[in-house]
């Protein structure tokens, strides 16, 4: 939570008061909330109104259009406050969408990849952001974060077999969340298509089984569910998901 980087000062470019073609308010309206959202999110530490303030910003600004990056941006470190993941990852990844110049963007990138198991992908994201000539606090941070990930990816890539890159890595995770999403969803042929690709790129992790054998379970695939879960017993005998 301490890693999400989110610069205190409010100042941002002024901009008249003209309602611009496609916008559903005029820009200082927009500003008005953006900056209610940070007074929340930086000052009073709630969530729950930083996030409304923002999403009402949001739906008035087309896309593509800044600054909707920024406000994207901010949805996605208060999700990222909030721990909720899946939601910052989403979020600075349509932030980066509209603007792929700001460091912070790629550097709280990184760091939701990291608490959503895309490792891969998050160290690619500190590569970016370190390329970028960051401010001194954000390459101090960037410098800490980049050996610790380069180690979880290289601790990940020596169980899988010879010749396994980053990027098959990358491909490999962002499968497995796929089924994470569909198994949320209760979309439970769709995860199970999707968990059974991953295990198929490298059979080496439990969830993938845990999270296949749940979903077989679910469609009443008693057998196959009961198969599942043994596997990933198989792989890592103290994995408790499997177990329950």
């Amino acid at each position: 939570r301490k890693s999400v980087h989110k610069q205190k000062t409010g100042a941002r470019q002024e901009i008249p008061a003209v309602q611009p073609q496609g916008w559903l308010a005029d820009r200082p309206s927009v500003e008005r909330l953006i900056q209610e959202g940070t007074e929340y999110l930086l000052h009073d530490d709630d969530l729950l109104r930083a996030e409304r303030a923002f999403l009402q910003a949001l739906v008035l600004v087309p896309d593509m259009a800044p600054p909707r990056d920024a406000i994207l941006f901010d949805l996605g470190t208060v999700y990222a406050r909030d721990c909720r993941y899946e939601d910052a990852y989403q979020h600075f990844q349509a932030a980066i969408a509209v603007n792929a110049a700001a460091p912070d963007y790629w550097f709280n990138l990184a760091m939701s990849c990291m608490h959503t198991l895309r490792l891969g992908r998050s160290l690619r994201a500190l590569e970016q952001c370190a390329r970028m000539n960051p401010d001194d606090q954000l390459r101090r941070m960037v410098d800490r974060q980049m050996g610790f990930v380069r180690n979880l990816v290289t601790t990940e890539l020596s169980t899988r077999p010879a010749g396994f890159t980053i990027e098959r890595l990358i491909e490999q995770e962002d499968t497995f969340q796929e089924g994470c999403a569909a198994m949320e969803a209760q979309r439970w042929p769709k995860a199970v298509s999707w968990f059974r690709r991953a295990i198929a790129m490298a059979d080496v992790l439990p969830q993938p089984w845990g999270n296949l054998g749940i979903c077989l379970l679910m469609m009443g695939q008693t057998e196959e569910g009961r198969a599942a879960l043994q596997r990933a017993l198989e792989i890592e005998p103290g994995y408790e998901y499997a177990q329950r």
